[in-house]
């Protein structure tokens, strides 16, 4: 997760983008890691954005923009916001990852400051040749994070 954070930062001042503030959320039976971005480099800024870095289990991490700026931070991570693009990286925590074959994982984007907003979410199943998605929703106007996860659940489990 430490690399994860640090290539994120890396990536996003690169793309004249600073890291305000971090936050671990939890590292025991997973781990999440909120970066507070901004386009303005000042003590004082103001974090129009924030990136939200999920680490679960089977070592995968999944990078999601959030905020005003989730667009800019997106193209700065190679994760296109809104456009249906993956924003699943996966990475393995060591050479044998505990991830097998016909794995899938799930996750949700809300984009915006309000609670309810723009929502998408996406399923990825691990192959023979690496994680492909397998189900992707359209960008709903009107959605919830939580929402959008048990969606994601059902849809990927309507593909198996």
């Amino acid at each position: 997760m430490d690399a994860a954070v640090t290539q994120a930062r890396e990536m996003l001042e690169a793309h004249g983008l600073f890291v305000i503030s971090h936050s671990e959320l939890d590292q025991d039976s997973w781990g999440r890691t909120d970066l507070c971005v901004s386009n303005e480099s000042s003590e004082g800024a103001c974090g129009s954005g924030k990136v939200q870095i999920h680490l679960n289990k089977k070592g995968v991490i999944s990078l999601v923009p959030q905020g005003a700026l989730a667009h800019s931070i997106g193209k700065a991570l190679g994760v296109v916001a809104g456009t249906g693009k993956p924003g699943v990286v996966s990475q393995s925590r060591s050479n044998k990852s505990p991830a097998q074959v016909g794995d899938i994982v799930v996750d949700c984007s809300k984009f915006g400051d309000s609670v309810i907003g723009p929502t998408e979410w996406q399923a990825m199943r691990l192959t023979n040749q690496g994680w492909v998605r397998c189900r992707h929703s359209e960008l709903y106007p009107r959605g919830h994070n939580n929402l959008g996860e048990f969606l994601a659940i059902i849809g990927a489990l309507q593909s198996v």
